[in-house]
């Protein structure tokens, strides 16, 4: 078994026209991975926290949660995975909740 919990953090800022909005915000994206036996593995939603400095506020604040499988295919490995997220900040753009399923096919380098 094995736990993982990088973070992946970025800033967004971008002036264009003078008929659209200022894009600056920042995004944060925690990781967390808990693998379990037999290739399962349970953490994290790949959610983005988003604060628009623009707006002073939270565009996207979601809390999720994924399920994941790994399994192969002759030797290519392939990832079968669920996700919920519950979004606290939706007053902008980003949705309530969302379900995804999600099949990534890996290749190894």
């Amino acid at each position: 078994m094995q736990f993982q919990f990088p973070i992946l953090l970025f800033r967004v800022i971008s002036a264009g026209d003078d008929d659209r909005e200022d894009v600056n915000v920042s995004i944060l994206q925690p990781i967390v991975s808990y693998s379990l036996p037999y290739k399962w593995s349970i953490g994290t939603s790949e959610m983005n926290v988003t604060y628009d400095w623009e707006k002073s506020d939270w565009t996207a604040l979601p809390l999720g949660i994924k399920l994941a499988k790994l399994v192969k295919f002759g030797k290519l490995p392939v990832q079968f995975s669920g996700a919920y997220e519950y979004n606290f900040a939706d007053d902008y753009v980003a949705p309530k909740w969302a379900v995804n399923f999600t099949v990534k096919f890996l290749f190894p380098l």
